[in-house]
Order: structure tokens, then sequence, then C-alpha cells
């Protein structure tokens, strides 16, 4: 999954045009994914089906994606042939932190060895990175597909999806929407209250891991000319040399409260 939008990092390069979107959307792609595996954890929400491995005399599961949803709710298994075709660990032998995707197995004793424990749930950041959706009620005129729409006490901008059963889709480039904006369309002057949110996109929930993509696709485009090289002047001449490729120390400080932490409990 994206962790940000070709619009919002153009915003922050002030590009205009489409002439540099191909090389800019290729480095959301690549640098998301980097972010995700630095983070250590699942960003996307969906359904899941997993296996950990459990050391020896281990009581606690670390899920990967997380925060967890409690419907539908989890099931666990325990099994040391791996074949998974038993009922579910009951709810009680165990206590799950949905937030934190802790699974604590304070009254059961759980097979150890490579995969031997099968999470089946829902968990994860974000569905999407930029859309919005949410309750919409007033006014009569009519959005127009791809137009800006504000919001009136936020200040927060996006662009308009769609609109249908009260319920309104957006894509978030700016700022975090509110329930009680007004949403006023800039060309057709369309308004409705946002009465409120049903799907949080990522850019809202945890704009830092937003930010943190925009600002390492940011520093990759501008330094793509001289990618991987760095120099050391000295008296005569300077050296140029490889540096190591990852995310740059910005980027990792901002990301520090969102990466995965296995402890005990």
């Amino acid at each position: 999954m994206n962790l940000t939008t070709l619009t919002r990092v153009k915003k922050l390069l002030d590009i205009e045009g489409t002439a540099k979107d191909n090389l800019l959307t290729n480095y959301i792609v690549s640098e998301s994914l980097e972010i995700e595996k630095h983070l250590g954890r699942h960003v996307l929400q969906e359904s899941r089906t997993e296996t950990y491995t459990v050391e020896t005399w281990e009581n606690v599961v670390w899920l990967k994606g997380y925060p967890v949803k409690s419907s539908p709710a989890p099931q666990f298994r325990s099994d040391f042939l791996r074949q998974f075709t038993g009922s579910a660990i009951d709810a009680t032998m165990y206590d799950l932190n949905l937030q934190r995707g802790r699974v604590y197995f304070d009254r059961y004793r759980l097979n150890w060895g490579p995969g031997t424990f099968q999470a089946i749930y829902t968990g994860g950041l974000a569905l999407t990175a930029a859309r919005l959706k949410g309750g919409a009620s007033g006014g009569a005129l009519t959005y127009t597909v791809g137009e800006v729409v504000s919001g009136s006490s936020s200040g927060a901008s996006g662009k308009f999806v769609s609109e249908a059963g009260g319920i309104i889709t957006l894509t978030v480039d700016f700022g975090l929407f509110e329930v009680g904006d007004v949403l006023t369309g800039a060309t057709s002057g369309a308004t409705r209250n946002l009465t409120s949110i049903t799907e949080t996109p990522l850019v809202m929930a945890f704009p830092d891991i937003a930010l943190a993509c925009e600002e390492q696709v940011a520093y990759l485009y501008k330094q793509r000319d001289h990618m991987g090289l760095s120099s050391i002047s000295a008296e005569g001449g300077s050296v140029s040399f490889e540096t190591p490729r990852g995310l740059i120390p910005q980027v990792q400080r901002r990301l520090v409260p969102y990466v995965r932490k296995v402890t005990q409990p």
C-alpha cells in the first residue's frame, strides 16, 4: 500500500505539470515498501491469515497487522503439525490487546516451533492512503468529480470522488477534515455538512507516517542526480564515494513511535 499520494508529494516539492509524475510515482511505491519494512508491521488494514514461530516457553504473540479489529472476532490456533484443522483457542485462554496487536496466553500453553501458531484476523493501520468516507447532508448543488473541496472549520482540502446514499468520498490532499466541516466545492459551489467520518485514511489517522514517506520521496527526487555519492574535500581536491542507501535520519526519527516492538507483557 502506498503511504501517500502523488498530489501530496508534488505539493511538498512545489511541482506543477505532469512531466515528473512517473518518476515520483515510482519513488512513492518503492519508499512506501521501504518504510513498511522499517516499521516491521502491516500498513494496509485487511483480513489476514498468518503463521508465526513460537520460541521455547514463549506465551506471547505479537501480530504484524495492528490495530486489530474486534469484528470479525480473531481466531488463533496452535498446532505443532501445522495443520490448523482443530477448533480455535477459546478467548478465555488469552488476553488480546487490540491496539498493540499483543496476544498473551496466560491460561494456555502454546506449541513451540517454526510456524506452529496461526492467526486469522483483520488488522492494519488504514484501508487507504488518502480516501475519506463520511456522512454528508444538506445542499442542493452537485459536485464535479475531481474538483477541489475545502473544509470550513479544519481548512483541509481534497478532491471530490463520489456521493451516494448520504455518503461522500474525498481524497485528502492537505490537512485533517473534521466532523462539522462544511464541504465547499471550488468550481460547483456545492456544499455539504460532514456529519460523520466512517473511513479515515492514513494521511489523517497517522499523518506522521504519510509525511515521512513524502519527505523520503522529496529527498530522493532532489538527490536523483547524485544518488549514492558523497564527497570529502581536502587540500588539493576532493574524493567522491558511494554512500549506503536507506531511509534518511529525519524520516527514521519520525517513524520511531510506529515501529513494531516485540516485548514481554
